[in-house]
């Protein structure tokens, strides 16, 4: 049995409901860490105002700012979620 995640989405017609493999999911290649996880990650990392999110190689970059009010980015593996930096802006 695999481990590995699949993402489906679900569709509902006049046939009934189907199931059917995410063709988004299929196209992202190697990326198995959503924008969404990586967003979660980078707020336990302390981010509470997100300012932006961008994949930049294998990497997820998450901007923002701390409740202390400094800009920080977050920067996230993109297949396994593990936080490769966390940088605090000045």
């Amino acid at each position: 049995m695999s481990n590995t995640a699949q993402a489906q989405s679900v569709q509902i017609g006049p046939g009934g409901v189907r199931i059917t493999p995410d063709r988004d999911h299929r196209h992202r290649g190697d990326w198995r860490i959503s924008e969404r996880e990586a967003v979660r990650i980078a707020r336990r990392q302390g981010i509470v105002d997100v300012n932006r999110v961008a994949r930049a190689g294998r990497e997820w970059r998450v901007s923002g700012i701390n409740r202390r009010g400094h800009s920080m980015r977050v920067i996230i593996d993109a297949r396994s979620g593990r936080v490769l930096r966390t940088v605090r802006m000045r």
